[in-house]
């Protein structure tokens, strides 16, 4: 039997012309009659508009807590005051994350300050599940197996990759390796070695697990 694929609905976006602010299209009640399981919102913090970012997570999170709906949070320290370097800081990533928690957002989604040390600063000073937006940008499978393994380690709720699983040469077998290495925790030469096996399976035209 196939599982249910949850729907979660974006209330924000942004764009090149607005880089530095989310703005809010949509909302809570849409998601209600769309019977989403879930909304989210963009916030970006560190910049002059940041009273107006927060105001409207706070907005968001009112409608959803009144309608028993979970909220994602994707929020970014990454205003005009926090450039470069300093958007992945422990101090900035925490200010961020520990923002959208205190403003009851369920599931919070921030940048990977780098490493597992780090990484579990930003997961202990905040009271939310948390998850990596995408993470480093690594060169192999290995690397993103141990940058997850790291996220993992680190607390964290869980990881969201984009690109690099949406271009791999075998989604399958990857979200299902990525899904052991989050779910179940096995090791990254555990991970490596599942891959190569369902891939064979894939290419045979098997089909080795659900």
């Amino acid at each position: 039997m196939r599982a249910k694929v949850a729907l979660v609905l974006k209330l924000t976006t942004f764009g090149v012309y607005h880089f530095d602010e989310d703005v809010q299209v949509a909302d809570v009640e849409e998601g209600l009659l769309m019977g989403a399981d879930a909304v989210s919102a963009g916030c970006i913090v560190g910049g002059d508009n940041q009273d107006q970012q927060l105001r409207m997570l706070g907005r968001i999170s009112k409608e959803a807590l009144r309608a028993e709906m979970p909220l994602i949070c994707h929020i970014y320290p990454r205003g005009n005051h926090i450039t470069g370097a300093d958007q992945y800081s422990v101090e900035n990533v925490t200010y961020a994350a520990r923002a959208a928690a205190e403003l009851g957002v369920d599931l919070i989604k921030t940048n990977y300050t780098g490493d597992l040390d780090s990484f579990a600063k930003v997961v202990q000073a905040v009271p939310a599940r948390v998850a990596i937006a995408g993470g480093l940008k690594c060169e192999t499978v290995k690397e993103y197996l141990q940058m997850t393994r790291n996220v993992m380690d680190a607390g964290a709720a869980g990881v969201t990759y984009g690109r690099f699983v949406f271009r791999y040469r075998d989604i399958t077998a990857l979200v299902k390796t990525l899904s052991q290495v989050i779910h179940n925790g096995i090791s990254v030469q555990e991970g490596l070695e599942l891959l190569e096996y369902l891939e064979r399976e894939h290419q045979k035209g098997g089909e080795p697990c659900t």
